[in-house]
C-alpha cells in the first residue's frame, strides 16, 4: 500500500504541474499581459512584445477557433499518468483478493452479525458493545466521505463551467447539457447497483463505484479539451458509476448498523452529501484562483476518490463476514428475520399491490425533492453571478451558504427523529410525517420568497438558505422510509427511487437552463418547484405508510 500510494502522489504532482500549463492558453495569457501593461506599473519592454503579438494571434485566429487548444505534450502527459494510477490501482486490488482468505479469518473476531449488534446496543457497556459501536462509526465515517466524494465530483462542474464558459464559448443551453449530461449514466445505474448490493453486500459495489466515478472525474478536462461529445459520454460514464454509491450505502447500513441508529447514520451520511456540494462550491473557485487553470478541481477531487478506495479495501475486508452471516440469519424461520422474497416478487408487491399508492407517494416526493436539488446544485453559481453581479472571487462562499445550513439541518433532523422515536415514545408515522412534510412546504416556502421577494443579494441567499435547509428534513423522512416498508430490499428499493430523482435532475438541469436564457421564463422553474412541493406534500400525507409491505 505504501507503493500505491508514492504511486498516486507522484502521478497526481505531475498533473497539477500538466493542467497548469494545460491551462496557459494563448488567448488567457494575451489578457493578463495586456492588463499588465494598461497599468502602468509593470511595462517591461519583452512583455510589451509578447502580449502585442499573443493578442494579434488571438483576434486572428478566434473566429476560427472554438476553444483553446492543449498541445499533444500535455493530453498525453495527462492520460498516461491517470491511467498507471488506474493500473496501481487494479494491481493492489488483485492483491487484496488473493489474500481474502487472510482478511476473513482476521476479520472473523471483528465483524459482527444483525443480531449481535442488536444484543450489543442492549448491553452497551460491555467490551462487546463498544468494540460494534468502534466498528459502527468507523464504517460510518468511511460512508460519510464516500458520500462526500461523490457529490464534490458532481458539484465541482457546476463552479467551473463558470470559467469553462469562457474557454469554450459554451451558449446556457450548451451548459445546462454539459452539467445535466452524467444523469444520463445515474439513472441506468441506480436499480443496477441496488440489486447487486442487495446481492453481493455493499462493499465491493461501493467499491467498484468510487475508482470508476474518481477516474472519469480525473479524465474530465482531458475530454472537455476535444470536444462536447466526448465530454457528455465522459460526464455519462463518471454518472454510471456515481448510481453505484446511495444503494450500496444502504445496504452496509441496513447490513451493519443497529435499527435505532438508522436515521441517525441515515442522517450523517445524507448530510455528507450536503457537505461535499458546500466545500465544493467554497473550495473550488479558490483552487482555480489560486491555481489560474479550472483543471485543478478535477484533478484534487479525482484522485482524493482513488486515496479513499485504498483504504477502503483494507477496512471493508472485516466486512466481508457480516454480510452472509446475515443473510444466514435471514433464512431461518424466525420473527425477527424473515425468508428473503426473490426480486421479482418483491417488485410485484411494492408496485401491484393495494399497498403500492403509499410507494408512489414516496417516489413522487423523491421525484420533487430531486428537482429541486439539481435545479439548486447546477444554477445556483450561475444564478448569483447573473442576477446579483457577484464575483468569482465571492462565489465560492456565497454558493457555500445554502449547502452549509443544509447540513446542520439535515444532522438536526436525524438526531432530532431518533429523539421522538426513542424518548419521546412518537409513532414512527407521525415523526415521519412530520419530517417529510416540513420538508416539502418549507421548501416551496424558501423557492417562493427567492423568486418574489429578494431583489438584493441577502435576501436571495437566506431564501435559498431556507429552501434548502428545509428540505434536508427530508433525511428522516422519505431517505428512510424505505428502511420501514422493505428492510429486507431497501437498496433495491432505493435504487428504484434513486432513479425516479435522477429522471427529475435530467429534466431539472437542462429545462432551466432553456428557461434562464429568456426574462420572460426565467423564474419559471422556481414556481414549477413550488407546485412540486405542496403536491409531494399533499401526497405524502395521504397515502404514506411505514407498515411493513415486503
Amino acid at each position: 500500500s505504501r507503493s500505491l500510494f508514492f504511486v498516486t502522489m507522484r502521478n497526481l504532482t505531475y498533473l497539477l504541474l500538466a493542467s497548469a500549463a494545460w491551462g496557459a492558453d494563448p488567448r488567457s495569457a494575451a489578457k493578463r499581459s495586456v492588463a499588465i501593461t494598461s497599468g502602468g506599473d509593470l511595462q517591461p519592454s519583452h512583455v510589451t512584445k509578447d502580449a502585442g503579438e499573443l493578442l494579434h494571434l488571438s483576434e486572428s485566429t478566434a473566429p476560427h477557433v472554438e476553444a483553446p487548444v492543449a498541445s499533444a505534450s500535455y493530453q498525453w502527459t495527462w492520460l498516461y499518468f491517470a491511467l498507471t494510477s488506474i493500473v496501481a490501482m487494479v494491481a493492489y486490488s488483485s492483491r487484496g483478493k488473493r489474500e481474502e482468505g487472510t482478511a476473513k479469518m482476521s476479520s472473523a473476531t471483528s465483524c459482527f452479525s444483525k443480531m449481535e449488534i442488536d444484543q450489543a446496543i442492549e448491553n452497551p457497556d460491555s467490551a462487546f458493545g463498544e468494540a460494534q459501536r468502534s466498528k459502527v462509526s468507523h464504517l460510518v465515517l468511511f460512508l460519510v466521505v464516500a458520500v462526500l466524494l461523490n457529490y464534490s465530483d458532481r458539484a465541482n462542474i457546476s463552479v467551473a463551467i463558470v470559467k469553462m464558459k469562457d474557454d469554450y464559448a459554451w451558449s446556457l443551453t450548451q451548459q445546462g447539457f454539459v452539467m445535466g449530461s452524467y444523469l444520463y449514466g445515474y439513472a441506468l445505474s441506480g436499480i443496477i447497483g441496488g440489486y447487486l448490493s442487495d446481492r453481493l453486500g455493499g462493499a465491493d459495489v461501493l467499491l467498484v463505484g468510487a475508482i470508476g466515478w474518481s477516474v472519469f472525474t480525473v479524465l474530465t478536462p482531458v475530454a472537455a479539451a476535444i470536444n462536447i461529445p466526448v465530454l457528455v459520454i465522459c460526464r455519462i460514464l463518471m454518472g454510471l458509476f456515481e448510481g453505484f454509491c446511495f444503494p450500496a450505502v444502504h445496504a452496509l447500513i441496513g447490513a451493519h448498523v443497529p435499527h435505532n441508529w438508522v436515521s441517525s447514520v441515515t442522517a450523517c451520511v445524507t448530510g455528507a452529501s450536503y457537505v461535499g456540494t458546500a466545500l465544493t462550491m467554497w473550495v473550488t473557485p479558490v483552487m482555480i484562483d489560486l491555481w489560474g487553470s479550472w483543471h485543478i478541481a478535477f484533478s484534487v477531487f479525482g484522485f482524493l476518490g482513488l486515496g479513499w478506495c485504498v483504504a477502503w479495501r483494507q477496512f471493508s475486508a472485516g466486512l466481508v463476514v457480516a454480510e452472509p452471516l446475515r443473510k444466514e440469519e435471514q433464512s431461518k424461520p424466525t420473527k425477527a428475520h424473515q425468508p428473503k422474497p426473490d426480486v421479482k416478487a418483491a417488485l410485484t408487491t411494492l408496485f401491484a399491490s393495494k399497498a403500492s399508492v403509499g410507494v408512489y407517494a414516496y417516489l413522487y416526493n423523491f421525484f420533487a425533492y430531486s428537482y429541486l436539488l439539481y435545479m439548486c446544485l447546477s444554477w445556483v453559481p450561475t444564478q448569483l453571478t447573473s442576477r446579483y453581479g457577484v464575483s468569482f472571487s465571492n462565489l465560492g462562499f456565497l454558493a457555500m451558504l445554502p449547502y452549509a445550513t443544509q447540513t446542520i439541518a439535515g444532522v438536526a433532523a436525524g438526531y432530532g427523529a431518533d429523539i421522538m422515536l426513542q424518548q419521546w415514545k412518537m409513532r414512527p408515522q407521525v415523526v415521519r410525517n412530520i419530517m417529510q412534510i416540513g420538508a416539502m412546504l418549507g421548501s416551496a416556502v424558501g423557492l417562493a420568497g427567492y423568486v418574489a421577494l429578494s431583489p438584493t443579494l441577502a435576501a436571495g441567499v437566506f431564501f435559498l438558505c431556507v429552501a434548502l435547509s428545509c428540505s434536508a428534513l427530508s433525511v428522516a423522512g422519505m431517505s428512510v422510509f424505505h428502511h420501514h416498508i422493505a428492510p429486507t430490499h431497501a437498496a433495491l428499493l432505493f435504487g428504484v427511487a434513486n432513479t425516479v430523482g435522477t429522471v427529475a435532475g435530467m429534466i431539472s438541469v437542462p429545462l432551466t437552463g432553456l428557461m434562464e436564457s429568456s426574462t420572460v421564463t426565467a423564474s419559471w422553474p422556481f414556481f414549477i418547484c413550488v407546485g412540486q412541493c405542496i403536491a409531494a406534500s399533499v401526497l405524502w400525507g395521504c397515502f404514506a405508510s411505514v407498515d411493513r409491505i415486503v
